[in-house]
């Protein structure tokens, strides 16, 4: 089972969250930046939900360390102020949806579903890819 990590400001939206994935995934709720670095490295997840209210600065450190160690899963981010940089940061980090707050827990599960479904598109036609290239070359 697919796990999804989340770090929320707000306990509410993060045990929603929860409870809404729980079916389909594993679902952590991470309590700090912290948290959210050991889980990533250990579980890799299919992706993060980072709420960049938790810690600002702190929390897209954390996301720069973990794509400088080959971290490469999805990211959901939500955040109350979109600058043009912490727009472009944040898709070179992963960002696959920027979700403005405030926002429903519905917004943010469609960008959790949407990341997660699209990047197992994505590697399925990979595999189709690199499978019909084997198969040409004998």
């Amino acid at each position: 089972m697919d796990t999804i990590l989340v770090l929320d400001s707000d306990p509410i939206i993060a045990d929603m969250i929860e409870q809404s994935l729980k079916h389909d995934f594993a679902v952590c709720c991470c309590q700090s930046v912290q948290e959210m670095v050991g889980f990533a490295a250990d579980s890799k997840p299919a992706a993060l939900v980072v709420d960049l209210s938790v810690a600002g600065e702190q929390t897209v450190a954390m996301l720069q360390t973990l794509y400088m160690s080959g971290f490469r899963a999805p990211i959901v981010a939500s955040g109350t102020y979109w600058s043009s940089y912490a727009v472009d940061r944040m898709v070179q980090l992963g960002a696959c949806s920027l979700i403005s707050r405030p926002c429903t827990v519905n917004t943010i599960l469609r960008g959790v579903m949407d990341a997660v479904l699209s990047d197992k598109t994505a590697n399925a036609d990979q595999r189709r890819f690199i499978n019909a290239l084997l198969l040409s070359l004998g």
